[in-house]
């Protein structure tokens, strides 16, 4: 009962390339959306019709 190598199968071979592939480009997505948040003035990040208050 030894550990089973999990690139040997297909499937996890699979899911181990988009894994890799997701992972591989989180940061540079991360720093986009940083740059994006920062942008954006802070008076619209809180709209007073989202939280259902009129007036």
């Amino acid at each position: 009962m030894g550990l089973q190598n999990p690139l040997g199968d297909p499937r996890g071979a699979f899911l181990a390339v988009v894994l890799v592939g997701v992972l591989k480009d989180a940061g540079l997505y991360m720093l986009y959306y940083l740059a994006g948040s920062r942008t954006c003035p802070r008076s619209s990040w809180t709209l007073p019709g989202w939280t259902g208050r009129t007036g």
